[in-house]
Parts: C-alpha cells; structure tokens; sequence
C-alpha cells in the first residue's frame, strides 16, 4: 500500500539536500563578508591581496547553484573582483577570469556601477579630478555595450537601469568638477 522504503529514501536525499544547503547558506555569508572587506579596503586605498585569494578559495566551495544564497554571493564575488581590477587596471573583470554563469557574472558587473560612481566621488572629494573622468569614460563604455543585450529579466533589468543612473550621477560630478575648474 504505502512504500516505506522510497519514502525513507525521499527523505533522506531531503536531509542531505538541507545539510548541504545549511553549508553553502554559511560559506555564501563568508563570501558576502569578504566581497564587502574587499571592496571597503579598496575604496580607502588598502591591500586586498589578502582577501582576494581567501575569496577564491571560499567561492570554490560553494555548490548548489539553485539556492538564492549562492547566487547572491557569487553577484557579490564579481562585484568585489571587477572592482578591484578596476581600481588596480581600469579595465573590466573578464568572465573567464571568475568562471561563473553568465548570469550571475552580468549582474555582478552591473552592480559594479554604484562603487565606480562612490570611487569617483572619493576621488574628487580627495581632489583627484582625473578619476572621475576615468569613472565616467568607462561606465559609459559599459552602458553602451550593454544596451546591445535584449534584457528582460527583472533583476538584471532592475539593475541595468541603475547603471543609467549611475552613469548620469556621474556625468553630473564631472561637468561641475570642469566648470569649477574652469576646464
């Protein structure tokens, strides 16, 4: 009548599943954490180096690409990499540089566009007019490859959208950096 044994093995893949999960629920934090340490030092000028190779070793052991958490780290993991090569080359983080889903690496670099607009700000707060400048030339190179894509998707429309805003918050800091110095 009723199959015990199928049962008990439903169940029991259920259990691991949920173990497993529990596990990259806690490793996504660890990831969360570090992408944050990494894009804080980098906006105050410090070394990263360190959590740089701490991130790509937490990133590895992350599985279940299903689950919410582990998509949301890996968003951040891109966002703190890109950043960081930025800063560093002021060139965009390759996908096959972080060998992620395409997905997961588009959002990362769109919310890449809040903290090259806060860089910008920093810089010109510090009186390093030329970054902003920098900032601007490359969020619009990046806005403008990305309006070739067909996006639909709520999240990664969401988040392109801001890259608009971004890039004219950021135009906005560069015309009144030019004007007050008479450029």
């Amino acid at each position: 009548m009723i199959n015990s044994k199928e049962l008990n093995q439903i169940n029991k893949r259920l259990r691991n599943y949920d173990s497993k999960r529990e596990i990259l629920i806690k490793k996504s934090r660890d990831v969360l954490r570090l992408s944050k340490e990494i894009i804080f030092g980098l906006h105050r000028g410090s070394s990263v180096d360190s959590k740089i190779k701490s991130i790509k070793k937490e990133v590895k052991k992350l599985n279940i690409e299903n689950e919410g958490s582990y998509k949301i780290a890996i968003q951040e993991y891109v966002e703190a990499l890109a950043f960081h090569k930025f800063v560093n080359t002021k060139k965009l983080l390759s996908l096959e540089e972080v060998k992620v889903p395409d997905t997961l690496y588009l959002l990362g670099i769109m919310d890449l566009s809040g903290e090259i607009f806060r860089y910008a700000m920093n810089s010109a707060i510090k009186g390093d007019y030329k970054i902003p400048v920098v900032c601007l030339e490359f969020l619009d190179s990046l806005y403008g490859n990305l309006l070739k894509f067909d996006i639909r998707r709520s999240e990664l429309r969401r988040k392109f959208d801001s890259i608009k805003y971004d890039l004219q918050k950021l135009e906005n800091l560069v015309l009144n950096l030019k004007l007050k110095n008479g450029d």
